[in-house]
Order: structure tokens, then sequence, then C-alpha cells
């Protein structure tokens, strides 16, 4: 059921394969969003810059699914887009560079790329965070539904589908077709960016391009299928299946295809909207909620096995981000003012929580093992931090910015924070000037340095050795400004 003409693999698929990319360029950042800051600066535009590092710059490293897939149902639908019409089988790769060649035009690979990068979107962002929160993230019957809705309203969708919580096989798909069989069974026929018509005409004339599904999570799709002797089948590709505890969901070609605000741009109020990114030798245990929620189902000794997919915590797994023990891992939070703890083992990393204009970095200093409890308690005025720790004593270091304008922005940075058997606590206020350290039994003292930047002036203000204990909170304000003239000059005292 369709008011379009149907879409023809053969025709309307790009004839060339998946193609990767190691690292997307901050002019491509800037074609993708709107307001990005001009250059890669941190001083400047410190969340452009985190938003930047932790999600943009690798996030066409496993391929271009969503950006292949979106230009070729755009294209499909509306006739053309960014100056490429249909039919999309007119854009060859270029030769003798099989199986992962890309286009052979390089304004179709730039396209590609900005389309791919566009998953971030803003308005993507909550449509999958919707999801996440109605239970629907792994869930092939909702899945269906809003692509035959989709079909049927012009509303197209894409399909995102991974095998498991870190099997590196998370993948997106184009929908063109739906079928609902005596037996009850549903297929999703789709055009798949690793398997082009060109070079696997009999994935589709012989009906293997379908996501059979007989329930929520009781589905599958195989990229590998027989062909008549005596041709060699198919086993290059991955056999995805509902019950490893992956996902299937959709999402709107057209929240992607359209340029918008990064979700955590200054100015850009999503305030419903937060994410958690850590990097480095550490991964996330758990993530849960004040209420118990949690997102990981885990074996008998607290490893993660996979998603929880009942609705509750809205917490989304971004899924091309690399997953449980990557090195990177991404999750975005609906529910900004939702206090969040994240549990992550490991040694030497770096958290950072972001929403809009604002960010929180959190890193222990050494790399020893241990497991860490960070709860997040954003609000509308501060943030504040509360740190744990299953190693004998810690030490870390914490940063919060608040941007309020592309150029402006405040911070405080509190150093060397030891936590022992004790939780530590640390408090940010709304605006970036001030912070509130508690919490510890024994007296402990931390360094604050507080941070402003404003006229292309960057501004220091260091507060050395500051004692506090629980009876006595540390309260810190800014006290002798120090500026350093970005243009070299000397630095002045105001």
């Amino acid at each position: 059921m369709s008011i379009l003409r149907d879409f023809d693999p053969a025709s309307d698929g790009f004839p060339f394969a998946n193609f990767d990319t190691d690292s997307l360029d901050w002019d491509t950042y800037r074609r993708s969003y709107l307001s990005i800051w001009p250059t890669n600066d941190v001083v400047g535009a410190p969340l452009d810059v985190a938003f930047y590092d932790a999600a943009f710059e690798g996030c066409a490293k496993p391929g271009h699914c969503v950006g292949l897939s979106t230009l070729a149902i755009t294209i499909w639908q509306l006739g053309g887009w960014f100056g490429f019409s249909s039919p999309a089988s007119f854009y060859a790769g270029p030769p003798d560079t099989y199986p992962h060649p890309g286009p052979e035009s390089d304004d179709l690979r730039k396209a590609v790329h900005i389309l791919q990068a566009r998953q971030f979107d803003a308005g993507n962002v909550q449509d999958v965070l919707q999801t996440v929160k109605a239970g629907h993230l792994n869930d092939g019957m909702a899945a269906y539904d809003r692509v035959f809705d989709g079909l049927a309203s012009g509303d197209l969708q894409v399909i995102s589908i991974s095998d498991g919580l870190s099997d590196g096989h998370a993948h997106c798909l184009l929908p063109y077709r739906c079928e609902t069989l005596a037996s009850g069974e549903r297929d999703l026929y789709v055009w798949d960016s690793v398997r082009p018509y060109a070079l696997y005409p009999d994935f589709y004339d012989s009906g293997y391009n379908r996501i059979r599904i007989n329930g929520p999570t009781d589905w599958t799709y195989n990229q590998n299928y027989p062909l008549p002797p005596p041709a060699q089948a198919i086993t290059d590709g991955h056999l995805y299946e509902g019950v490893h505890h992956g996902w299937l969901f959709a999402f709107s070609a057209s929240a992607v295809r359209n340029k918008g605000s990064q979700p955590f741009s200054v100015g850009y109020l999503l305030s419903d909207l937060s994410y958690f990114v850590l990097t480095g030798s550490a991964s996330v245990a758990q993530i849960e909620d004040d209420e118990g929620r949690l997102l990981f189902e885990t074996d008998a000794a607290g490893r993660p096995t996979g998603w929880r997919t009942d609705a509750g915590l809205a917490v989304a797994p971004w899924p091309w981000a690399g997953g449980s023990g990557s090195g990177k891992e991404l999750y975005l939070v609906a529910g900004a003012d939702t206090a969040i703890t994240v549990h992550v083992e490991g040694g030497d990393y770096r958290l950072q929580v972001a929403s809009a204009g604002r960010l929180t970095e959190v890193a222990p200093r050494g790399a020893g093992r241990a497991i860490d409890s960070i709860r997040v308690e954003p609000t509308a005025d501060s943030h504040a931090l509360e740190l744990r720790t299953s190693a004998r004593s810690r030490r870390f270091d914490v940063r919060h910015v608040h941007q309020s304008q592309p150029g402006k922005w405040a911070g405080v940075h509190v150093r060397d924070a030891l936590v022992t058997d004790d939780a530590l606590r640390v408090e940010f206020g709304g605006t970036g000037d001030a912070a509130r350290v508690s919490g510890a039994r024994a007296r402990r003292k931390v360094d604050v340095e507080f941070e402003r930047f404003h006229d292309g002036m960057l501004s220091s203000s260091l507060l050395e050795g500051r004692r506090f204990d629980a009876e006595r909170p540390l309260f810190a304000t800014p006290e002798q400004w120090v500026s350093a003239p970005r243009s070299g000059q000397p630095a002045s005292a105001e």
C-alpha cells in the first residue's frame, strides 16, 4: 500500500556498495547542522567541539547506511535531492574497487556524508527517544506498522536493526513494501546498502530481501542466501534475530534529510534531552534511575547481556557509536531533569554529560580499575554530581561549562577530588560561576578553577587547596580573574 510508484531495487537503489569514512571533517559538520562555530575551536565553542568529538566525527566509520538509505528513499519519493535526481541507479561507483567503492561522484559522496551525520538531528533524536519510552526499541510489529502507515501517508521510514548488545552489526535498511501472510506473519521488503542490486540481483529477484516478523521480538533478517548451482552461496553477510537482545525500530526519513540543529546547540532549548558519552578504557556496566529502572539485562556476574526494551527508563543506546566495551559509548536520555546513575567499570576514561548549552565532564586520575557510580542530577538552575567508587581511594577531575550564546561561556573545574568509602558531591551553579563540594567524612582539599570566555578573551580564577568536610562544605566563587587574550598578548589581572 503506497501513494508512490513501487520502489524498484534495480533502478531506485544505488548500484555501489556501502562504504566507510574514518573521520568526517568540520566543514561537513557545518554543512550538516545549523549554527555551528566556524572552526574546530574548543575555547570558542566547547559544546560544538564536544559533540563533534563524541558523536559526529566517527559516525561514518562503520559505514553510511543511514545516509545511503535516506538519500535513496528521498530521491525515490521527491524525484531528487541535493542536486541528484531519480533514478539512483544512474550514479555508479568507481571501477575496480569492489566490494566497498562508494560513489564515483565526489559531490554525491559529500551528500551521503551529510545525511549520514544528520542522524543526530534534534528532531530525529526526539523521535527515537519517544520510540524507546514507548517500549518499542525492539518491536518488529511496531516497526512494521510505522512503515505501513508511512508508505500510505508519505512519511517514509528507515529501519534500524541490530543483533545483540555490541556485536558491531548495527545497520539501517530502506523498507519499501509490506505484506501480511495468511499465517499472520508479516514481511518487510527492504533495500540494503550492502546488498546493491547491481552486485546481488538474486537477493532481490528471489525475495531474500525481507524481514520476517512473527512477533515483537520474534523476527529475522538474513543477508546470506543460496544461489543456483554451480554458484556458491553468499555467506559474507549477517543473520539478524530479535531474540538476541538487539533492536528493530523505524524512524522518519524526513527528520534526517532536512538541515536542523544538533541537539545541544546553544539557543536550541530542547529541554527534555541530554546525552552521556564514555570514552577510554572502560565500559558502562549499568544505567538506572531513582525508581530502579535499568537499561541493561545482566548475567549473574552483573555484566550486560542485552538491552531492556520494556517501557520505562528513557535511555537509548545510539546504534552507531560502538556499543558496550567498544571504547566509545553514546547514550541519549529523554528527560534532562531526570536523575540518572551511570555505573562505569574500568580504568582511565572520560564521561561527558551534555544538554542544550551545558556540558559536564568527569575523569578519574590514574588507570587503576574500579567500578565508579556517577549520579547526575540536572535541574533548570544547577547541575549536581555524586561520585562513589569501589576502589579504596580514587581521585577525580570534574568540569562544568555553561554556554549562554555562541562565543560566550563560563565554567568551573574541580580538580583532584578524593573519593574513598564515602560519596563526594559536587554542585555547579546554573551559570557556571559557583561550585559547592561536600560529603566527605574526613577533611579534604581540592583546587577549584573558574573560567570564562567572551569577546575573544579567556579568563580564569584559580583557588588552590580549598578545604571541606562533612560539617563544613566548600562553597567557592571566583576571586581574582586573570585574562589571557587569544591574540597572544601577555596575561593581565582584572
